[in-house]
C-alpha cells in the first residue's frame, strides 16, 4: 500500500464521507455496473466539489485518481500561487494525477498508466476543465484516447 492511499483513505473515510454525510443526501445510482477492477469514470465538471461527490457516491475501497490541471498554472497572483503550490501538494500527496497544463504529457500519461495497471478507477472530467456557466461545455477527447490506449 502506498503512501497516498494512506492518506486518500483517511481523509475520505475520517472526513470527507461524514461531512458530505451530513450536509448532502449523495445518492448513486449503477454502483453495481462499475467494474471491480480498473475503470475510467468519466463525470461532467460544474462544481469544486464534483470530485468529492464521486468519492462518496462511488465508496470505493481503493481510491479513485482523478486527473487535475496544475492550480500553479492557473494562478495569477503571487499569493494565488502559495495557495496553489499547497493544493498541487495534497493533490500529489492523495495520488492525484497533476498535468502539466491542459494537454496530457508523457510524465502525466506514464501516472495514468500505471494507475489502471493497478487495477484502480481513474477518475476524468469530460470537458478537461469545470464549466463556469453550470452548462456541459464540448467533451474533449482525453478520456476515450485513455481508454483507448490503455485497453
Amino acid at each position: 500500500m502506498e503512501i497516498s492511499d494512506v492518506v486518500y483513505k483517511t481523509l475520505s473515510g475520517a472526513y470527507l464521507a461524514p461531512i458530505f454525510g451530513s450536509l448532502y443526501e449523495v445518492k448513486t445510482y449503477g454502483k453495481e455496473n462499475l467494474p471491480s477492477g480498473r475503470a475510467v469514470l468519466v463525470a461532467n465538471h460544474i462544481s469544486y466539489w464534483d470530485p468529492f461527490f464521486i468519492i462518496v457516491g462511488i465508496n470505493s475501497k481503493k481510491p479513485i485518481h482523478f486527473c487535475t490541471l496544475d492550480f500553479c498554472k492557473l494562478s495569477r497572483s503571487k499569493l494565488g500561487k502559495i495557495q496553489a503550490s499547497i493544493m498541487n501538494f495534497l493533490l500529489g500527496l492523495t495520488g492525484q494525477i497533476v498535468l502539466d497544463g491542459s494537454r496530457m504529457n508523457k510524465a502525466a500519461f506514464r501516472k495514468i498508466k500505471r494507475v489502471l495497471e493497478d487495477e484502480r478507477y481513474l477518475g476524468v472530467f469530460a470537458e478537461g476543465k469545470r464549466s463556469h456557466s453550470g452548462k456541459l461545455d464540448e467533451f474533449k477527447d482525453g478520456a476515450a484516447y485513455i481508454a483507448l490506449k490503455t485497453k
